[in-house]
């Protein structure tokens, strides 16, 4: 054990040594492209609010501050791609990467810091700055209310009318609404269609407005009550009883892009009980876990360009086919997200299969590259 130990010691201080350079190398970015957004936001926020006497600079601040995760949450991807390229250039340029491949240490061993590193940063985004995130972002649209005068409580769908659908032992209720305010308490652009289990129509209700006034009581303004077989009614007030929540209202509503990794779970069972579609909340869980790899991805790509420059120094073409490999991996993912969000693909494989195949592509290039 005397005889090894030294080795064991050395390999640790080197695989230290290369995992702060890959950390150093992605927080500098990262902490660069959080100045540069935060500056930009302030900016304008400053040009939004010139007309506003009662609101500070410092409030304009705080809220440009709390702003800003949520823009670094989309950057920390090319961050973890331009920080693993700029370290191994510079491991490269010094020969350090020469004297780690004379000294019989593979490809794999000083990667294996890098991925380390991409791993950590991908475990901390997921369980710590995206519900981090999701509470800034929450805030943040609070400030932006309170400052600009706007309702902190509107909630839009993303288009046109959004569908919600409820399900009883006699019947199913379809409630449609183009926007809601008031946290789920106010409907507008009101639509309730009431079926029987075997599909007959039981009643339509066409209303300008819906308020939640008691735990289960809907009172709508301008109604128009269609019933099959009956004269159409129209009355100025109408109260209806609907199984329906201002929480079920507000995740109806509510982009899920923007939920938080530890809720999304509970959201994925409430949806699933209320017989709604799951697959959004799905998407972004299973996204969220293989954020992680996703990462590890970026950092195969910088090497599979890097590691080339030991032997031609064509840095500018590299660098550039590093991008673009990035922001093509970046664009396929979007896609694959955008198939899932719409039910077209599995979410399980929406999510997954990008940074899975990327990883598996990137191995074996290296591979070719290294080994023959």
């Amino acid at each position: 054990m005397s005889i090894l130990r030294p080795g064991i010691l050395s390999s640790f201080t080197l695989h230290r040594y290369f995992a702060l350079a890959f950390l150093k190398a992605i927080f500098a970015i990262i902490a660069f492209c959080a100045l540069l957004v935060l500056l930009i936001d302030f900016t304008e926020l400053l040009r939004r609010t010139s007309g506003l006497a009662d609101v500070s600079a410092l409030t304009v601040f705080a809220l440009a501050a709390f702003r800003t995760p949520g823009i670094l949450e989309q950057i920390i991807p090319f961050a973890i791609l331009f920080g693993s390229m700029a370290t191994l250039f510079s491991l490269s340029r010094r020969l350090e990467l020469v004297v780690a491949r004379g000294a019989g240490i593979s490809v794999w061993q000083f990667l294996l810091p890098g991925f380390a590193t991409a791993l950590f940063i991908g475990v901390l985004s997921t369980t710590v700055i995206n519900p981090a995130v999701d509470y800034l972002s929450d805030t943040a649209r609070t400030m932006e209310a309170d400052v600009f005068n706007r309702d902190v409580k509107l909630l839009s769908g993303e288009q046109s009318t959004v569908w919600l659908r409820k399900t009883n032992r006699s019947e199913d209720v379809i409630v449609g609404a183009a926007r809601a305010l008031n946290n789920g308490k106010n409907l507008y652009g009101v639509v309730i269609i009431r079926q029987g289990r075997s599909g007959n129509l039981i009643q339509r209700v066409d209303a300008d407005t819906a308020t939640l006034s008691g735990e289960n009581d809907w009172l709508l303004e301008n109604a128009v009550i269609t019933v099959l077989k009956k004269e159409r009614r129209q009355l100025p007030t109408y109260s209806i009883q609907l199984e329906l929540t201002a929480e079920e209202v507000r995740e109806g509503f509510a982009n899920s892009q923007n939920r938080s990794f530890w809720s999304l779970p509970d959201l994925i069972e409430q949806a699933r009980a209320a017989d709604l579609p799951t697959y959004r909340y799905s998407l972004q869980f299973n996204t969220l876990l293989a954020q992680p790899f996703f990462f590890m991805a970026m950092v195969v790509i910088a090497a599979t360009v890097s590691l080339k420059f030991i032997r031609n120094g064509n840095i500018g073409g590299l660098v550039l086919s590093g991008i673009a490999a990035g922001f093509v991996l970046y664009i396929l993912r979007s896609l694959a997200e955008d198939l899932g969000n719409s039910g077209v693909v599995q979410p399980l494989l929406a999510a997954w299969l990008p940074a899975l195949v990327t990883l598996l592509l990137g191995i074996t290039l290296l591979l070719h590259q290294e080994d023959g």
